[in-house]
């Protein structure tokens, strides 16, 4: 009975659905003596993770609280602001045109809308002549 209770806790736990009290019930067994000899080759990989449990580091970590080093972060961030108003001035404004330039730009754009205008309305006069012209080239064949 409990060789099938063991089996069922590993197939949970190897599907990621086991909770902890199964995994402790799962390391207690396979940390004992008792080991079933068709389940014994799971006894090492548990036996591993509760040495690993117990493994303390000896390296010392040294933190940093020097505030200057976070005033320097600071001094990043707001680095990195500057140089994008910046950049966005130079692109979003017109400050670099004078006025007579501005007149000439808003003269210019105007007068390629009406070319524009009238070069459709020319465009649709000459559909027109070219009905017309069909029409001619069919009254000079049947006048001959």
């Amino acid at each position: 009975m409990e060789l099938d209770r063991i089996k069922t806790l590993l197939d949970a736990y190897f599907e990621g659905t086991s909770t902890l009290a199964q995994e402790k019930e799962l390391q207690d067994y396979f940390c004992g003596s008792n080991v079933a000899p068709q389940l014994e080759a799971y006894r090492s990989m548990f036996s591993a993770f509760s040495e690993a449990k117990n493994e303390v580091s000896s390296r010392v970590l040294k933190v940093d609280n020097n505030p200057i080093s976070s005033q320097k972060w600071w001094y990043g961030i707001a680095a990195t602001v500057a140089v994008l108003a910046i950049v966005a001035g130079f692109v979003f404004s017109n400050t670099g045109m004078t006025k007579e330039e501005k007149e000439a730009l808003a003269a210019y754009k105007q007068t390629k809308q009406a070319l524009q205008l009238l070069s459709q309305k020319l465009n649709q006069g000459t559909e027109s002549l070219v009905a017309i012209n069909q029409f001619t080239v069919a009254k000079n064949k049947i006048l001959k």
